[in-house]
């Protein structure tokens, strides 16, 4: 049981738009409740009490599309456990295992690690939409 704890709890939270990941391994309604997890965190008070760079941060397009959203959490944890895994992050050895884990990862997470990759996610989502929004201006 300690090697499962540690997989569940060390693997990394990190969130950079990767959105590729192994879709036949997400069951399609574990999918929509983790669209409708999103949703719903948006309105919790951990979200709303959540510290936001105004330098950094745009609700619009990316932030607002809860299915795009989930798509980068499962993208970033496919990419988070490969580098657990492997040791790298972009490693396609042992992509078998890495998919197993996966599979093993999205099933058995408890809903405080979940919210950890929900957080990081939007606010990856919000500086992606800050950056791409303004930077039409700053070339000016």
């Amino acid at each position: 049981m300690a090697k499962i704890k540690s997989l569940l709890n060390d693997v990394e939270v990190n969130v950079d738009c990767l959105t590729f990941y192994p879709k036949d391994l997400v069951d399609k309604g574990q999918r929509a409740l983790w669209v409708l997890q999103v949703e719903t965190y948006k309105e919790s008070d951990e979200w709303k009490n959540t510290e936001k760079n105004e330098w950094d941060y745009y609700e619009a397009r990316r932030f607002n599309d809860n299915d795009r959203v989930v798509d980068v959490i499962f993208g970033c944890i496919k990419k988070s456990i490969n580098k657990y895994i492997t040791g790298s992050e972009m490693n396609q050895d042992d992509q078998q295992l890495v998919n197993d884990t996966f599979e093993f990862y999205i099933n058995n997470l408890d809903e405080n690690k979940l919210d950890e990759w929900i957080n990081a996610a939007l606010l990856y989502s919000a500086g992606c939409d800050h950056w791409y929004t303004f930077e039409k201006d700053w070339g000016e």
